[in-house]
């Protein structure tokens, strides 16, 4: 198990940008027949200002540019759980610099998540995950796809069932996506990444949440799991399914925002997580997280994090050990930057 280190507090880094200031300097008298040369010409003012333009615009391109970090990381794996007020979104980039959106939020939240994927310097996400369709999950997802691109688009199967989930696999066609099916067995790698799904273990009729793509993720020593709103009914099947040693991790992203309809002792005692990651809305009208699972998770001596009380959370992951940043500390880009990436 990776070990952890992380602060709750963080300073926050201002850079000044100073302007530079054009010494003022003084001309010689000109004689009659040689006027020119104390005195500038149109052409040279002309000129002055010409150059003046191009440095202002070069120094504007420059600022701009710096908001994009160079999200190839020297060995470290980056989970960016975006806060999407209640539902799911996590952005991962791997060391190599490959890039995996899963979940994308309500389609509120767009601008949001296309804002955050675009200041880490990304110019086309690699993957997008759709744990199954619940609008808290995909409801960014086509505006990400046309505002950000996406070359691969993993789900789980599930037909579309209504008009929005038609229109939604509409637009990855026009994109030019291609689509991926993912079910139990599934297993994808990216660099050093490895991706293995362990549920769905069936399809439902009625595409609930325990269709959600249950996916392991596995960095070196490390690993990381995501449940989507998976229920205790599918956490069960999973569990018939594999040892606990399958399904140890040192993160979970708790299952259906801290639901107390998922996250059950048997599944918990498996799961042996040191880190639960809730992905969850503030003041949200179905009381998520619930205290039992909040209980359950603190009696077994895991520390919990919460985007509605943190805002953004990203994990850095060198394979060993586990550093955790907290939004309310300070900006991303700025911490980023700090440790060496960008």
């Amino acid at each position: 198990m990776a070990s952890i280190s992380g602060s709750k507090k963080g300073s926050r880094t201002v850079r000044t940008v100073r302007k530079k200031t054009a010494a003022s300097s003084k001309g010689t008298k000109s004689s009659k027949k040689g006027y020119n040369k104390g005195r500038a010409t149109k052409g040279q003012i002309f000129f002055v200002v010409f150059l003046a333009l191009i440095t202002v615009a070069l120094a504007i391109y420059w600022c701009v540019e710096s908001e994009s970090f160079n999200i190839a990381s020297n060995n470290k794996l980056q989970l960016h759980f975006i806060d999407v007020g209640q539902g799911d979104c996590t952005l991962i980039i791997t060391p190599e610099g490959e890039s995996m959106l899963i979940d994308s939020g309500k389609d509120s939240e767009s601008e949001k998540v296309i804002s955050y994927i675009s200041k880490l310097g990304i110019k086309t996400l690699d993957y997008m995950v759709i744990s199954h369709f619940h609008d808290d999950h995909y409801g960014s997802c086509d505006e990400v796809a046309e505002e950000i691109g996406v070359d691969v688009v993993i789900t789980n199967g599930a037909p579309a069932d209504n008009n929005t989930e038609k229109e939604l696999m509409q637009t990855f066609e026009r994109q030019g996506c291609e689509i991926m099916t993912a079910d139990a067995g599934f297993e994808l790698t990216l660099g050093e990444l490895e991706l293995y799904v362990l549920g769905p273990t069936q399809i439902s009729d009625g595409g609930g949440n325990n269709d959600s793509l249950v996916i392991k993720l596995t960095y070196r020593a490390s690993s990381f799991l995501f449940t989507g709103d998976a229920e205790i009914l599918e956490e069960e099947a999973i569990l018939d399914m594999y040892t606990p040693n399958s399904l140890s991790c040192d993160l979970i992203k708790v299952g259906h925002h801290g639901s107390n309809t998922s996250s059950s002792d048997d599944f918990l005692d498996a799961v042996d997580p040191s880190i639960a990651l809730i992905s969850v809305g503030e003041g949200n009208s179905y009381g998520h997280p619930h205290k039992s699972v909040i209980d359950s998770y603190n009696e077994r001596d895991v520390e919990v994090y919460r985007t509605d009380r943190l805002g953004d959370v990203v994990i850095l992951c060198d394979g060993e050990n586990i550093m955790l940043y907290q939004e309310k500390s300070g900006p991303i880009e700025r911490f980023l930057e700090t440790i060496g990436i960008g």
